[in-house]
Parts: structure tokens; sequence; C-alpha cells
């Protein structure tokens, strides 16, 4: 609460509506009948309505109280004064005029030579003054003069001393100039006004003061004063208590973190202050020595010169290494890195002083890296990074002392191990020390040339690790043409080709090093890269590599004798888009290879790569070139497009062969052609994929221009070619319509979107089989999903309720008998003469579709999305459909990368998710409750369940309370595997969440003897139930609960631990 806000005392001659309807005088009166010390502030609140409606004057008012302010009674006096303490609260700042307050300031500079009990309501009288926009001149200093003659503030309680210390820091913000005419005096005052200050509150309020005061007040003779009185608090000692409510809450980091600001306002304490922070620097108390830190670390950041720390800089090294290579508390290590960063940040602007400091530390650290396999090379390398962070200067003097050092230190040791500690530390100096553009390697280190012969001796390890370092440091080094002249590039060239050649058994991390360093190549020497390593990177792309089955030459993934082919795709995937010739180069060869087969996956997987790369993605420390003008004169949307056709037709003549394949024909060496078909059709599958997925990307990509060129070019020419919507659709799988139309902007208008739907919705309903084995990954799905997409895009609720009309009949009639009645759900034996057609596959089309819809209307932010929820929630009533729609459910609120995306520019809503999942949830729990069997009860369990690993823990944790007796009963009920697995993997999911985790642990005396048992009848499940277990026991014994809640059960966990 505020220190000027009136405390309201009841008062039982009249209510707070009846005080417009007095007069001044009766008001007034009524005060003083009040035998309670406070005074009404709702009685003061009418009279200043009163005065700012003009009904009567303030001289009027003043006038009334006249005779109390004189009174010979000191009780009627202070009184007296606290009403009108509280009528100028409630006065807007503007509302006195300059002679109103003039008057008012006399008054009150005459009262605080009143007896003691007066002078506090004086002190709340004057902050409300203070605020006041036409504040005379100089009066703000008269009364503060007067106040420090004769207030002596720290004799007054807390809420008094507050309201002096804010009217001090509205005066300071308001009338700085007039205070600071008081000169040392102000400073002097100020030091007797806090001097001996304890409260929290109090305190807070005025380290957020003292920084305007060090900055703006000349200290004279009370500097060493003003620093005594602020030590005294440092470091800071303070546990908060219970919070009080309307009030701050103070905590001990709010009073440090101000404290910290108010002593590194100013270098002039530096001599006071460093010897003070060296001996806590000395305690054992980890508080102190983290304070002490964070406080000189801000000292050098803010206020300090060199000079500052010269004299000390011994003194300070001895505790750092001191904490740094023997403290072992990782918290103070860090501040001590944190501290020597801003330090040499400072001392680099002295060149004298810097050489001094490091010459200091060098000594040291030469000793610790001429013995790599000690633990004190960790430190000794996070020390000298810090300094090469410091600055440019800083980092050439590292950078003159480690790199022969290092040198000297890898040639003679011959463990790998230690050759991989002193390479790390060198590639993490080399990266910080690209940031500063002017360090040339070669002008500072004598032995660059014999340096540099190293890392290519190095290149040719047989140690992937020492390797992987290496091309790390190369693809530093080569960011400045100086350290890295053409005949050198043209080396690294030949050993990067190498390493690709043989990437045979390469770990992961090295290839990622690989395509780092090929990239940043690319980038910068872009006509040398493409001239020699692109030609060759394609040819081995392009090369067959020895088959060990029928499926390596199109698919590298896991097959290690096609190792150098996927790394050779993957590098020109990541490159070839960071320069213009490689990217014409690269694309063109693409291209001419996919125009001759189409089911090249390694070249689709390139070729995808390099568009999402280019569409897509500003890559930090990497300039994307603009390809927009390459993209169009090579065609490069066309050709894809053509590719993605000649796949389809492919994948068409490969579904006639599996419906003439019906007995397995052996071949000649005795293996099974179908086999052989299988795979093929797979690879096929997969190239369709590729191609449609470069599709969505560049349409993505496009502007709103580009996009109208798509629908036109690609959906009106092919819908005319082919003789009416229907035939063109007929003639290509659902995952080419999605690719083409999904991204389309909303503004962009597709002709035919109606009949789309339509036609959408009469062929997922049949449940063919136009595409073979895979046509519900490639045809229906990409369908249903792109249903959802066009009813998000819909341009205005008339078209939206024409397009949901049209799919309301359609369900309805697949999934309901009575049209009239939607409550009846068709069960597996009921069935109406319109829907008696569709198959099983078709209703789950069906029901998949309807969950699309409702998740494209819900990103939409549709407004009757409650009736469409319950349509989903009603099929889970029935054993069958039930089952159909549980195993969709999850989409409602899972990712989709495919359309229904913001990226796809879909209408979206910020918090769908919250609404939809809060929507689902009560339905669904209601449903359980209600559900008439526990088949029934299976299926809302697991539609509640799948949605939860999609779902933000913010939202969740809103509904955890409904949710968690749900699992829990699923737990105890005689549950299907599939619904064990299903809770199991959502209790998982609240685990990695620290606000349902805790949640969770609530529930342990239910759940940890349930999985116990399930663990031993459900062996299948034994993993997941025993993290769970094990997780109840760590929290018990985090949180400090007492084990034997967990005794109970030992014998069970222990068994199976």
């Amino acid at each position: 609460m505020d220190a000027t806000t009136p405390i309201s005392t009841p008062v039982a001659i009249a209510t707070s509506s009846s005080y417009n309807d007095k007069a001044v005088s009766e008001l007034l009166d009524m005060i003083y009948l009040d035998t309670t010390p406070a005074v009404d502030g709702d009685i003061c609140k009418a009279i200043s309505r009163k005065i700012k409606s003009k009904e009567i004057s303030l001289v009027s008012v003043v006038e009334e109280l006249g005779p109390r302010l004189t009174s010979t009674h000191v009780q009627e006096r202070s009184k007296a004064v606290e009403i009108l303490a509280n009528v100028f609260t409630y006065l807007p700042p503007d509302f006195l005029n300059e002679s109103e307050l003039q008057f008012i300031v006399d008054f009150l500079c005459d009262r605080c030579k009143d007896q003691h009990i007066v002078i506090p309501k004086i002190i709340m009288c004057v902050l409300p003054v203070a605020k006041c926009k036409n504040l005379p001149a100089g009066a703000g200093v008269k009364l503060l003069d007067q106040l420090f003659k004769e207030a002596n503030i720290q004799s007054h309680i807390h809420r008094i001393r507050h309201s002096f210390f804010k009217t001090l820091q509205i005066l300071l913000g308001s009338r700085l100039q007039e205070l600071k005419n008081m000169s040392s005096d102000f400073v002097m005052n100020f030091l007797q006004s806090m001097d001996g200050e304890k409260d929290p509150r109090n305190l807070l309020l005025l380290f957020r003061i003292i920084p305007c005061i060090v900055s703006e007040f000349e200290f004279g003779p009370f500097l060493e004063d003003f620093f005594e009185m602020l030590s005294c608090y440092f470091p800071i000692d303070f546990n908060p208590t219970v919070k009080v409510p309307g009030e701050e809450v103070v905590t001990r980091d709010h009073l440090a973190n101000a404290l910290h600001v108010c002593l590194s306002q100013t270098n002039e304490f530096a001599p006071f202050l460093i010897p003070l922070i060296m001996e806590k620097l000395e305690s054992s108390s980890v508080d102190a020595k983290l304070d002490s830190l964070e406080l000189l670390r801000l000292c050098c950041e803010r206020s300090y010169v060199p000079q500052d720390l010269q004299s000390y800089l011994g003194q300070i090294w001895h505790t750092m290494r001191k904490e740094i290579f023997l403290g072992g508390n990782d918290k103070v290590e860090k501040k001590c890195y944190e501290f020597l960063k801003a330090a040499f940040k400072l001392i680099s602007e002295e060149t004298d002083i810097l050489d001094t400091c490091l010459t200091m530390i060098f000594r040291e650290c030469r000793s610790h890296l001429s013995e790599p396999e000690l633990k004190l090379i960790m430190p000794t390398a996070n020390i000298l990074h810090c300094i090469t962070e410091s600055g440019e200067v800083a980092c050439i003097s590292v950078v003159r002392f480690l790199f022969p050092v290092l040198y000297d230190q890898i040639c003679i040791k011959p463990s790998r191990n230690e050759k991989k500690r002193l390479l790390n530390i060198w590639e993490t100096i080399i990266s910080t020390s690209r940031q500063y553009k002017e360090i040339k390697f070669v002008e500072l280190v004598p032995r660059w040339d014999e340096i540099r012969g190293l890392w290519f001796t190095l290149l040719a390890n047989d140690d992937w690790e020492i390797v992987q370092i290496v091309v790390k440091i190369f693809s530093h080094v080569i960011m400045v043409d100086a350290d890295f002249q053409k005949e050198h590039r043209d080396m690294l060239q030949q050993h990067l080709l190498r390493l690709v050649q043989n990437s045979f058994s390469m770990p992961q991390d090295s290839r990622l090093a690989i395509i780092l360093l090929s990239k940043r190549f690319c980038s910068l020497y872009g006509e040398e890269f493409s001239d020699m390593t692109v030609p060759k990177l394609l040819n081995t792309l392009s090369h067959s590599t020895p088959a060990v089955n029928s499926l390596c030459e199109y698919n590298c993934e896991g097959n290690e004798l096609c190792a150098p082919r996927a790394l050779s795709s993957t590098v020109l995937g990541q490159c070839s888009h960071l320069h213009p010739i490689t990217f014409q180069i690269v694309v063109a060869y693409l291209l001419e290879k996919l125009k001759r087969n189409p089911l090249e996956l390694e070249i689709l997987k390139c070729f995808g790569s390099i568009v999402d790369n280019a569409c897509n993605k500003d890559e930090k420390g990497f300039t994307k070139p603009d390809l927009n003008s390459l993209f169009v004169s090579m065609c490069v949307l066309d050709e894809i497009v053509s590719v993605a056709f000649k796949v389809c037709v492919v994948l068409k003549e490969r579904q006639k062969e599996e419906a003439e394949e019906v007995i397995p024909n052996a071949g000649s060496d005795g293996s099974m052609v179908l086999n052989d078909v299988t795979m093929t059709h797979e690879v096929v599958r997969n190239c369709l994929l590729q191609a449609t997925e470069a599709v969505r990307t560049f349409v993505r990509a496009s502007n709103e221009a580009q996009q109208y060129q798509v629908i036109e070019e690609y959906w009106v020419k092919n819908i005319n070619a082919a003789d009416g919507l229907e035939n063109y659709l007929a003639s290509i799988p659902g995952i080419v319509v999605e690719a083409l139309v999904g991204p389309i902007r909303p503004s962009v208008d597709i002709q035919q979107r109606s009949k789309l739907i339509k036609w959408i919705l009469e062929n997922i309903s049949v449940g063919c089989n136009t595409f073979g084995r895979q046509t519900i990954e490639i045809h229906t799905i990409p369908l249903v999903r792109l249903l959802g997409s066009l009813v998000n895009k819909a341009h205005h609720d008339e078209e939206l309720g024409v397009f949901l009309q049209q799919i309301e009949f359609y369900i309805d009639k697949h999934l309901y008998s009575n049209l009239g009645n939607s409550e009846v759900i068709l069960g597996p034996s009921e069935t109406t003469e319109e829907s008696s057609c569709i198959s099983c596959d078709g209703k789950t089309n069906v029901i998949n579709a309807l969950i699309w819809i409702v998740k494209g209307l819900a990103m939409r932010g549709f407004g009757n999305l409650d009736y469409w929820v319950d349509k989903i929630i009603r099929l889970l009533n029935d054993e069958t459909l039930g089952v159909y729609a549980v195993n969709h459910f999850h989409f409602l609120v899972a990712d989709d990368p495919y359309s229904l995306n913001p990226e796809s520019f879909c209408i979206f809503r910020f918090l769908y998710k919250q609404r939809l999942f809060q929507t689902s949830v009560d339905k669904l729990v209601s449903g359980y409750r209600s559900a008439p069997s526990q088949a029934v009860q299976f299926n809302f369990i697991r539609a509640l369940s799948s949605q939860l690993k999609h779902v933000p823990s913010e939202i969740l944790f809103l509904e955890i309370d409904s949710v968690l007796p749900l699992l829990v009963a699923s737990l105890k009920c005689n549950s299907s595997s599939q619904v064990l697995l299903s809770t199991l993997n959502a209790l998982m999911e609240m685990m990695n969440s620290q606000d349902t985790k805790h949640k969770l642990t609530e529930y342990c005396h239910d759940l940890v003897p349930q999985l116990t048992l399930l663990a031993q009848n459900n062996r299948s499940m034994v993993f997941p139930i025993l993290i769970l277990i094990q997780f109840f026991r760590c929290s018990y014994w985090l949180d400090g609960l007492k084990r034997v809640r967990t005794m109970t059960f030992k014998s069970s966990i222990h068994l199976y631990l």
C-alpha cells in the first residue's frame, strides 16, 4: 500500500453514497465525531470531488479547518493536517495553481515546527504537494530543507519514512536543478535521513534514488561517509517475509541488484570499494562471493577507468586464480569469467596496464598448457577465451602468445586426447578472434606457415575427432583472404574432396563440420568452389555405387557403401544457394538428371534441400544472394512440377503392375520379383514426396503475383487440358494437388474451389486404391489436409457458410443414420440406404476429414466451434466409429507442416490450441463419466491423452485437475494395451514440464501402486512404467517428503529396477 493512501474506517453516521449531499462542515464534523485514529478516506474523497467540481473552493475547506489547524490540542491539529493530506491526494496534479500552492507550502513549512505528533501528518501532506505540476520555483527546496531540519526522519514509522523518500524521489525527478543548488548540504541531510534505515521496502526505494544523487551531486567531504553508509548493506543479507497484500514484494535479488547499481555508479568509490570486495571474496559465503564478483563486473562496465584497477591487479588475479583453479563452485567460477571479460575490456584502453596484467596471467597459463592431461587445462582455456572476447587489443595479445605455445605442444604430445584438448582450445580462440575483422594471423604469428602446415597434416589423421576439429579450424581461418591464399584454398579443397570420398563410417559431427566448411567456402569463394569442388561432388552424386540391394542406387540412407554419395548430396544441398554461380551450375545439372530419370531419389533430395534453403532460411553468418531471377530464368518451378507429374505416371504404372502381379513369380535367381516391385514402389513414393515438398516450398515462397501465375499455369490450364476438374484430379495423387493449392494465399482466387471441396468429399468416402498400397499416405490424407486448409481460407463468412453446409451434408450422410437427429450415430450394423455402401476405410476418411475441418475452423477463430467439436465428441460414443475418431483425434492440436500452418498463409488466431483444447477437455471428461460402456470410456481416455503431447505445458497446467483423474482411472481399469500405452505416453509428457511435473507428484499414491502392478503384468510396457516410478521416487526425495510413503512399493520397484 502506498504511504499516501488514506486508510478508510467505517463511520456509522452515513454511508459513502450520501457524502455528496452534505456540506463540508458536516463532512468534517463526521470525521471528528469518529473516535478511530485514522481519517475516513471516503469522506476526504467526497471533499476532493466537491473541490474538483467547483462546488466549494480549497480556501473554504481551509477556513473550515482553520480553528482545528490552530487548536491548542495537538491531536486535533494532527487530525486536521491529515485531512488536508488526504484531500490533496485525491486532487489532480495540475488542479492547484501556483498561488494556492505557495500558500500551502508556506503553511506546511510553518507547521514543521509543530510538536512531533503533527510532523508525520506534515510529511504525508508534502507528498501530494510535491507531485503538483504548478509547484512554485524554490518551493520544493524550501519544503525539503524544513523537513531535513525539523522532521528527524528515522524517528518515524515505515509508512511515514516511505512518504518522505517518495517525495525526495519526485523532487529529484522534477526539481533537480533547484536541489543541486543545495550542494553538499543536501548530501549531508540525505545521509542523516537515511542513516540506520532497515526496512527493505524503503531501502529498495532509496537504492533507486541514490544513483541520481551520486551522478548529480558533489560529495565534497562527505564522499567516504556516503560510501560507508552504503557499504554497511553490502552484501545484502535478507530473507523476504510473508507477502503483504497491496505492497511490492521485495526479494534479496531486488535489493542486491539495486545496491550494486548504487555502488557502481561512480569510480570515486573505487579506493574504498575494491578493498571491501577483496575482503568479501576471502569469505566462505558463496552469496558474498557472487555479489562481490557481480559488483566488480558492473564497476568495470559502468564507471571505472583502467587506473582504478591498476594498483589492485595482482591481488585481483590472486583471488581469481584461486576461485577458478581451486574454488570448486561452478557459479563462482562462472562469475569470475564474466568479471575477467569486463575487466580486460576496460584495461585494454591502456596498453601498459594490459601488458602488465597479461604477462602475469600468461606466465601461469603457459605451465597449464604444457600439461593438457591435467584438469587445469579447461579453466586455463576459459580464461584465455574470456580475454579474447573482451576486445580486439586483448585478442591480439592472446593470439601472439597462444599460437606458438599450442603448436609446440601439439608437435611434442603423442597422446590423441591431449591433441584434441589443445586443438579444441585453438578452435575456440580462432572462432572468437574472427569477430574482429582487422586481425590477420599471418601478420601476428611468426610461424604461421608452419602452423598452417600442421593443420593440413592433421587433416590426414585417422582419428575422426581430430579431423573434425581441424576442419572447424579451417572454416574460421579461410574467412580472411590474407591468412589463406588461393594456393592454400586449392589444397584445402583437395582435402575436402578426399574426406567426402572417404566418408565411410564418418561420425555425424564430422559430417556437419565438413558441411560448415563447404558452406563458408562457397559463400566466400564461390567461383573457386564452383570450378574445383562442385563438378567432382556432382560426379560423386551421379555415380552408382556397387549395390547391396535393388534400392542402393536410389536411396543412400543407412547404406554405408553410399556414404560419399549421400554426403555429396548434403553438401551441395546446403551450399548451392550461397552463391549464384554455384546455384546455376548445380540446379541446371540436377534438373537435367531429373529429366532423364525422375526416380533419382538422392538427386531429388539434393534439389529439395537447395530449394528449401534458397526460399526459407536466413542463416547466421552467411549472406544469401537474391536468386529470384535465376529461379525464373531457369524455369525451376516448371521443371520440378514436370518431375512430379512424371513420377505420378510411374506410380500409376506400378499400381497396375501390383494389381496384375497376383501370384508372385520367381526370378532366374530364385528371388521373388514381387519383392523387387514392392521396393521399387517405395522408391517411387519417396521420390513423389521429395518432388511435392519442393513444389510446396517454392509456392510458399512466391509472392501474390507469382501465386496467381501458379494457379493459372498448373491449375486452370491443366483442368482445361483434362476436360474438367474431375478428370484432372483423378489423374494425379492428392499430395500433388495439396502441394500446388495448399500454400496459396486466401487473397488468390482458386477457380472451382467449391467443386474441389465437393470432389474431395465424394472421393475420400469411396476408400479407393487408385495409387496402390500407398494411396492413404499420398492421396487421401493430403486431400483431407487440403480440405481443412480450404475451409480455413474461405474469403468471407458467406462463402464459409456455403462450404460448411456442403460439408455437413456429406458427413451426416456417411456417419449418421437420421439426418434430422445427429445424436444417433451409425453403429457397425446400423446402416441406412444412403450410407450402406460406405466401407470402414471410407468412414475413417470422412472422420479424419471432419477432424481437419474442425482444426481449420479453430485456427480461423470460427465463432460456432462448439457445434463442430460436438460432432467429433459424439462419434466417441460409438464403439466402432469412436476408435476411428480416436486414431486421428490428436491432429486437432498437433502442428501440421504441410497445409494448415501460418507458413502456408492460413488464417491463424493466436492461442487457438488453448481454445480448442479447453473446449474439448470438458466435453471429454463429461463424455467419459456418462459413457455407457468401458469400450466407450477408453475412447474418451485415448482422445484426451493423445492431445497432451501437442499442447503447451502452460495450457495443460490450467486443465490438469480435470485431466489427471481420467488418466489415473484408465490405469485402474482393465484397459487395452493401446489405452495403457496412450496413458503412459501422456504421463511421460507431463514429466517433461516443470509446470505439470509438480502436480503429477500429488497423485503418486494412486499412480505408483498401479504402475508397479502394470510393470508386473505388462512386460512390454515395463520401461515407460519404470521411468514413471523412478520419477515419483526422485520427486519425493527432492521435495524432502517422508521416505516411508514409498516403502510400500519398495520391493516391487527394486525387483524391476
